[in-house]
């Protein structure tokens, strides 16, 4: 399989961690008009192997999610065989984490809402090759 870095957008994989049935219809709409193949994950259980088989290029995952719940999952994706993947925290200004603590648990880039489609392409760009 190619590195992120070698995809084009066509190619790419984007997977979401999200728990918002309007915010993954949105960000599907997008990233799909964008030329993305893309998969929605709910947190819980079995998140973990749809994410291995679908074998994202980048995984965006929403910060806002119950119990601090974000964190959490970027650490079990960092544990799994997926732990070189490219991890976009998606965080609204509210949320009471620190970049320092996103960057940490594994993120390689924050998306803070709201954001624009520049913004989120802009974001990609950083691991996917158009």
């Amino acid at each position: 399989m190619k590195n992120a870095d070698e995809l084009k957008a066509s190619e790419a994989r984007i997977a979401i961690l999200e728990e918002s049935a309007e915010n993954i219809y949105s960000m599907k709409f997008i990233l799909q008009s964008l030329g993305y193949e893309v998969h929605a994950c709910v947190a819980g259980k079995g998140y973990l192997k749809e994410l291995i088989d679908f074998q994202p290029a980048v995984v965006l995952v929403d910060m806002l999610m119950p119990d601090g719940m974000g964190l959490a999952l970027i650490s079990e994706v960092r544990r799994s065989s997926l732990k070189d993947v490219a991890i976009v925290a998606v965080t609204a200004e509210a949320v009471p984490i620190s970049d320092d603590a996103l960057r940490e648990a594994g993120v390689n880039d924050i998306l803070t809402k709201p954001y624009t489609v520049a913004d989120l392409q802009e974001s990609l760009n950083r691991y996917i090759r158009n």
